[in-house]
């Protein structure tokens, strides 16, 4: 091992061959994602007189990161190696209208569906008559049309009166 590293470093003829620079290399025979790769970026790294500053910014134009494709990052690329099975998609395609066929038809409906089946102002109580006041006041200063939400709060209204009329009447009775 310690004799393939050094004669890497020197650049021998064993450093050409594992790195790839002969067609038959043993990196390329040992993974042919390895043969994808190319030096495609340019490099930042400073000779030895130069000193980096931590404080300064680093320039965006001379980095590595502007010549970065995106695209590469999320979809990476499409090797033997990393390919897609072919029967994936259908996979997935089945699995999801399996799931689909099940939630929206054989399922039976349960007391969580109902709960659901009902309006935010159901559960709510005096949400609607809130709203309906904020509504009212807005179309006021705006010059909006009033009538229809008049009409509601006044059914609210009613509808509130209906609810107190019998509780007050057994009471009166009892």
């Amino acid at each position: 091992m310690h004799l393939v590293s050094l004669a890497v470093r020197r650049g021998g003829p064993i450093s050409s061959a594992l790195l790839g620079n002969h067609h038959g290399s043993i990196l390329a025979r040992c993974s042919p994602a390895l043969t994808v790769l190319k030096p495609r970026f340019k490099t930042t790294r400073k000779t030895a007189d130069e000193e980096i500053d931590l404080d300064a910014p680093v320039k965006f134009s001379t980095s590595r990161a502007a010549t970065w494709k995106s695209r590469v990052t999320y979809s990476g690329r499409q090797t033997e190696v990393n390919q897609r099975p072919w029967y994936e998609p259908i996979s997935v395609t089945v699995s999801v209208t399996i799931f689909l066929v099940y939630f929206c038809y054989l399922r039976e409906e349960n007391d969580v569906d109902t709960k659901f089946s009902k309006t935010l102002y159901d559960h709510i109580s005096g949400l609607e008559e809130q709203q309906l006041k904020l509504s009212l006041e807005y179309n006021a200063s705006t010059g909006g049309d009033t009538e229809a939400i008049k009409e509601r709060l006044a059914e609210l209204e009613q509808a509130k009166i209906q609810e107190t009329l019998p509780k007050s009447n057994e009471k009166s009775v009892s």
